[in-house]
């Protein structure tokens, strides 16, 4: 307001720290400064633009295909709910996915944001970003349903390393690397489950579990805890609590029993991957088998046959791709037959 200027210039970055240089016009001496300020006063008139987010729901997104040059993932995905979220992966072969790897994968797809709208695809941009011929191709698809949302601008991404370019909706953007790293990632390798009992904290309502040491089924059933005051008790973190009555091959049981085997069961672990060219023998019997059912519903059943004098081979639902070490039933049952 008195007339005063003042002239500010910005350097490069100072080598191995996270600020930049600079001069101003009332000092002889060059200074450092936070490079988010650099970031922030070299912003083009393009970034400053509103982009709008496609709107997408951890949720409701029950359908993804992954399409790379060498192939196409496509995966099923469901919640119960509660938080628990699990995956099926239908293409290249029908396989359970890793509860851990079907949320890291929506947690990745709701977080997906569009960064600056760069220009209009076209032939020529196409080409020019790299989009004619994708790293990578994503499909979805979210069911019906309704979800809060908060309006965001896209996220900006320094170019260089650290961004992609992306075509959504007839325009070209940068987007982040980081919130692609574990879509660009995820392969059937990387997908399926190894730990195939697995179900991501779903509560089991039924076990049953067959074997060369015999034969134990459990059932479980829960019922919800009320107060004095007719309220339903929840725990610290406002999570429902229940009453879990169990039996054991048709005897009620401690609720203790269903926590330890549940415990053994999720730590079940694939030792390797089954040789190339092996399938499940038409004319065998599993040498043992576990089917383990949700309270809503999901079923899985994992079925051991003799891969050789050391270890099983893993067909979950009928797709044998893992094999474990023959000791691994007699760990689950442990004394549950004494």
């Amino acid at each position: 307001q008195d007339g005063t200027e003042m002239t500010l210039e910005l350097g490069g970055d100072v080598p191995t720290t996270s600020y930049s240089y600079f001069r101003w016009s009332g000092d002889d001496g060059v200074y450092m400064c936070d490079s988010g300020l650099t970031d922030a006063l070299l912003t083009t008139a393009t970034r400053l633009l509103p982009v709008e987010q496609p709107a997408l729901s951890k949720d409701l997104i029950d359908q993804v295909t992954l399409s790379r040059a060498d192939g196409e993932t496509a995966v099923l995905l469901s919640n119960d709910g509660d938080g628990h979220y699990t995956g099926l992966l239908v293409e290249p072969y029908q396989y359970p996915v890793d509860p851990e790897q079907a949320e890291a994968l929506l947690t990745a797809l709701s977080s997906f944001r569009l960064g600056t709208r760069e220009a209009e695809a076209n032939a020529e941009t196409r080409a020019q970003y790299g989009l004619d011929d994708p790293e990578l191709t994503l499909w979805l698809h979210q069911a019906a349903g309704t979800v809060g949302q908060v309006d965001e601008n896209g996220q900006l991404a320094a170019e260089g390393e650290f961004f992609y370019t992306c075509e959504y909706a007839g325009s070209c953007y940068l987007v982040s690397r980081f919130l692609l790293e574990t879509l660009l990632a995820a392969t059937p390798d990387t997908l399926v489950a190894r730990q195939p009992a697995d179900l991501g904290g779903a509560a089991l309502s039924d076990i049953l579990i067959e074997s060369p040491l015999g034969d134990v089924h459990v059932t479980a059933h829960y019922t919800e805890r009320v107060l004095p005051n007719n309220d339903i008790e929840t725990d610290a973190e406002g999570n429902t609590v229940y009453d879990t009555a169990v039996t054991l091959n048709g005897e009620e049981a401690d609720a203790e029993l269903l926590t330890t085997l549940t415990t053994r069961l999720n730590a079940l672990t694939a030792s390797g991957d089954l040789p190339d060219g092996w399938t499940v023998p038409e004319d065998e019997a599993p040498r043992w088998r576990i089917v383990l059912t949700t309270v809503g519903g999901t079923t899985r059943e994992i079925a051991a046959y003799r891969l050789d004098a050391f270890s099983d081979a893993l067909a979950v639902d009928g797709v044998a791709i893992h094999y474990v070490h023959e000791e691994a039933i007699d760990l689950i049952l442990a004394d549950l037959l004494d």
